[in-house]
């Protein structure tokens, strides 16, 4: 229990730390983006949605069958949780209580496919 709480950190880490660095260094390496959400999707998020550029660092303790399991467990969240867009954050266990649907519905449809593949790769962290 101890050891996947320690890698689902070094992950939320390393997605927090790429999240937060600034983008204005010319002169910074282009990076891939971590996962690419469709602007004008509708429905489910999609795998083609959810393949995630695992940080190098993150993907030398990954274990093949960790990888797996991590996969398997993002294709299964994302189907679970539906269309972005009809989601009632009340009854979504993801944010703990933290955002209510007036907040959810503040965010246009791209900004909730996003915020919801990132609940949906944090989590799927935590099944493996």
């Amino acid at each position: 229990m101890a050891h996947g709480l320690r890698n689902s950190a070094l992950l939320l880490t390393a997605l927090l730390l790429g999240a937060c660095s600034s983008g204005n260094d010319d002169s910074a390496v282009e990076e891939p983006p971590f996962f690419t959400a469709g602007k004008d999707a509708t429905g489910p998020l999609t795998m083609a949605e959810l393949q995630i550029d695992i940080p190098d660092d993150v993907e030398r303790w990954m274990s093949n069958d960790m990888k797996a399991c991590f996969m398997n467990a993002v294709e299964r969240r994302a189907a679970e949780a539906g269309d972005p867009a009809e989601i009632d954050p009340n009854d979504f266990p993801y944010w703990g209580g933290n955002v209510d649907k007036e907040k959810w519905s503040s965010h246009g449809k791209h900004m909730q496919r996003v915020l919801l593949a990132q609940a949906i790769v944090s989590w799927a962290m935590l099944d493996c």
